[in-house]
């Protein structure tokens, strides 16, 4: 999906939520932007929030990868 969206010309950032480290490489390849941790113990509300609404100001599509699934 985001190679899809990437290749269509989009700029896209692709969030990841829990510690996994093979999803992130692939999916920051994919994308082209760098992948950040979406997870309250990891990293806490407040910069979950900040590194979202950056993305946003940022790029036409923000993706979220969930536990063992999209959101």
């Amino acid at each position: 999906m985001v190679r899809l969206h990437r290749n269509a010309g989009r700029k896209v950032r692709v969030f990841k939520h829990g510690p996994d480290y093979l999803d992130p490489m692939v999916l920051e390849v994919a994308s082209g932007q760098p992948v950040y941790q979406v997870h309250c113990w990891m990293t806490g509300d407040e910069e979950i929030r900040w590194r979202l609404a950056e993305a946003a100001r940022d790029v036409g599509l923000v993706l979220v990868e969930g536990s063992m699934g999209l959101f």
